[in-house]
This record gives C-alpha cells, sequence and structure tokens, in this order.
C-alpha cells in the first residue's frame, strides 16, 4: 500500500505545484525538491524491504546497491533543483577567502 500511496501522492503534489501559473518562490521549489527525493526513496527501498521482509533473506544484490545509492543521490538532487543549495555548495567547495580592505 505504500508504494502506490507514496508515488501517486507525490506524483500528485509535482503536478499541482508545476501547473500553477503564477511565478514559483522559493516554498514552492523545496516541496517539489522534497516530493522528488521521497519519491526516489520510496522507489529505491520498496523492493530492498519487499525482498527482505517477504522473502525472510537477501536476494538480490540490485535492490540492496539502489538502497544505498539513495544515499549517495540525495546530494545531486538538492544541486540541481534548489538555487540556494547549489550556491552554497558552491561557496564550500571553492573555499574562497574574503580579503580585508586594505
Amino acid at each position: 500500500m505504500t508504494f502506490p500511496v507514496g508515488c501517486l501522492g507525490n506524483l500528485f503534489v509535482v503536478i499541482v505545484v508545476c501547473s500553477q501559473r503564477q511565478e514559483r518562490n522559493s516554498t514552492d521549489m523545496l516541496i517539489v525538491s522534497l516530493a522528488v527525493v521521497d519519491f526516489l526513496f520510496i522507489m529505491v527501498y520498496v523492493p530492498f524491504i519487499v525482498t527482505t521482509r517477504v522473502i525472510g533473506r537477501w536476494v538480490f544484490a540490485a535492490s540492496e546497491f539502489l538502497a544505498y545509492a539513495n544515499s549517495c543521490i540525495n546530494p545531486i538532487l538538492y544541486t540541481f533543483l534548489l538555487t540556494k543549495y547549489r550556491q552554497s555548495l558552491r561557496k564550500l567547495m571553492c573555499c574562497k577567502r574574503q580579503r580585508p580592505n586594505n
């Protein structure tokens, strides 16, 4: 039940926010990015949980890989979806020091 409700719920959130004709603000973009991250979490963890809970043992290496890869995908998604996150990450990675005005 979690899989269809989670997928459809997040899909509806993205459709509603993207269908608005008005200018999108940062709250709307945050909602969309959280819906995308939540959707991907459901897509990668449901196969892993189903195989371990229903069958009772680890079966598919691919489902475990996807479950762990989800943690690596999130920062990449945030970078593409959120402008403020992208700017802060750029500052952090460049390590630019501000020089005093002398």
